[in-house]
């Protein structure tokens, strides 16, 4: 994650990115997995987690939340997130640099940017 390397070697594979393979669905993925497991250990190491306590998650947080709870092992986790973010970044069409025509945002329009509903679905 610190080094975040511009090109990395999967098997027999090779992923590569202009601004380091962390911008590949499948790596951001992971890292984002593997972020939310090591703060949910800080937290039970560190005493602050009831035992009877509750863990959900959206979309990607599900399956941390699943492995957090021992619902499913860490390692199967880390390799249905991973195969879950090459499906995606594969699906799409990309140039030479790995880049798609594509965005993602959040839009707050209500709060930070003065922006009426009906303007938001103008723009999207």
């Amino acid at each position: 994650v610190r080094n975040n390397p511009q090109e990395v070697r999967i098997g027999h594979e090779k992923f590569r990115h202009p601004k380091g393979v962390l911008n590949l669905t499948q790596f951001t993925q992971v890292g984002l997995v593997a972020k939310a497991m090591a703060d949910w250990a800080i937290l039970r190491e560190s005493g602050l987690l009831s035992r009877d306590a509750c863990f959900a998650g959206h979309s990607l947080g599900e399956y941390a939340a699943l492995a957090s709870q021992g619902i499913l092992p860490l390692e199967s986790v880390i390799r249905i997130v991973y195969h879950r973010g090459l499906t995606m970044q594969s699906l799409v069409e990309r140039d030479e640099h790995g880049n798609s025509p594509y965005r993602m945002t959040v839009v707050l329009g209500n709060k930070k940017a003065g922006l009426s509903e009906m303007r938001i679905e103008e723009l999207v």
